[in-house]
């Protein structure tokens, strides 16, 4: 009777179930379950990256509730990730997407120029602006072109705009 060989049957067998919910766990959080997918990561403890990877869970999250307009819930979660990742500009990025969708563009722009222009979320939203106050402009409805580009702040020339908007 070899005990080593039971013993090494034994470890390899438990690994294995490790590995098993390991896999399982990276499927669900590359199918946008997240909570799930951070559950089953904290359960394996200190097995391979799951630490790193339960936080990881909890950033995707956070990001899908961003991109999906759900931004308290997204700052609650980024703001507790800390310094993980980028999750401290993401904070910033998710005050500038709230405040774009409300309409306060250049709130919202002072926060994206602090910004990489990899995180200005909505520099296509700000183009469709300028260029529809522009068509106002051009169609010598000023008092509303004058609106709108008062509204982008220092957005492209929008100031310059707004001035000659005015006149």
């Amino acid at each position: 009777y070899d005990i080593y060989a039971e013993l090494d049957v034994s470890y390899h067998t438990f690994l294995e179930g490790y590995k098993s919910q390991y896999d399982t766990a990276m499927i669900l959080q590359d199918e946008g379950r997240f909570d799930e997918a951070r559950a089953a990561f904290t359960s394996l403890g200190k097995f391979s990256d799951s630490e790193t990877q339960a936080k990881e869970s909890l950033y995707l999250k956070a990001n899908h509730l961003r991109t999906n307009g759900e931004y308290s819930e997204a700052l609650e979660i980024f703001t507790s990730l800390g310094d993980y990742a980028d999750a401290l500009l993401r904070v910033q990025q998710t005050k500038a997407d709230r405040l774009f969708s409300q309409g306060s563009y250049t709130a919202a722009f002072d926060i994206y120029t602090e910004l990489d222009e990899s995180y200005h979320t909505n520099a296509d939203g700000y183009q469709s602006l300028y260029t529809s106050a522009k068509k106002l402009q051009n169609e010598g409805l000023f008092d509303k072109a004058s609106t709108v580009f008062a509204s982008l702040g220092k957005y492209a020339d929008s100031i310059t705009q707004y001035k000659e908007s005015q006149y």
